[in-house]
């Protein structure tokens, strides 16, 4: 086995006692956004929005199994120990994070009901997890779709991944970043299909 492979494994059985002995007891997390220690990306200013497309934006639904419950806690052999479970509203959260990105992208995004003749993005929440063994692995799964007066424009699927890198210890900290990087990717995504939203 060459050296590089060998460091890996020794490293993998030094990390187990440690994850293991960190296994039990269900994880809090309280959900932020954005994520730190990512690249950093300024937001357009509100005057250079004046005239960009308006879009209202209505709070996500979830469409989880489990509401509560973002993530597993596993302990070094990847036997389930116990639960990671947001302490804020989930919701609330992707909202934000969509926002954020939206207007990062030029769009004037505001909360409120639209009017007759405005566009409205509404969503649903489909997949808000992580696991961690050796490292965390978090996934965010968001459908998406524009409507204007009742009427369907289009339908955007936009999901992410992310990690806040290796697992030394199941931490609230370490799930709660990997689910922001997670979330990061999806609404860039969503903002990215945007782009070509249909004109008024």
């Amino acid at each position: 086995m060459r050296p590089a492979a060998l460091r890996l494994v020794f490293a993998a059985l030094a990390a187990a006692p440690l994850v293991s002995a960190c296994a039990f007891g269900d994880r809090h997390v309280r959900l932020e956004y954005p994520p730190s220690g990512t690249e950093s990306v300024e937001a357009v200013p509100a005057s250079a929005r004046i005239g960009a497309r308006r879009l209202h934006l209505a709070l996500f639904t979830d469409q989880r199994a489990e509401r509560m419950r973002i993530g597993e806690v596993r302990n070094g052999w990847g036997m389930h120990t116990a639960d990671v479970v947001a302490s804020n509203d989930v919701c609330e959260w992707v909202r934000k994070g969509v926002r954020t990105e939206l207007e990062r992208a030029g769009f004037e995004v505001v909360e409120d009901c639209p009017a007759a003749g405005g566009v409205e993005l509404r969503g649903e929440v489909l997949r808000v997890h992580c696991d961690a063994l050796f490292s965390y692995e978090a996934e965010v799964q968001l459908s998406a779709e524009l409507t204007r007066d009742g009427v369907v424009l289009a339908r955007y699927p936009a999901g992410g991944k992310g990690s806040a890198g290796t697992n030394w210890g199941a931490t609230e900290a370490g799930y709660g970043e990997s689910l922001a990087r997670a979330l990061q990717v999806a609404a860039r995504d969503l903002a990215a299909s945007l782009r070509t939203m249909p004109q008024p």
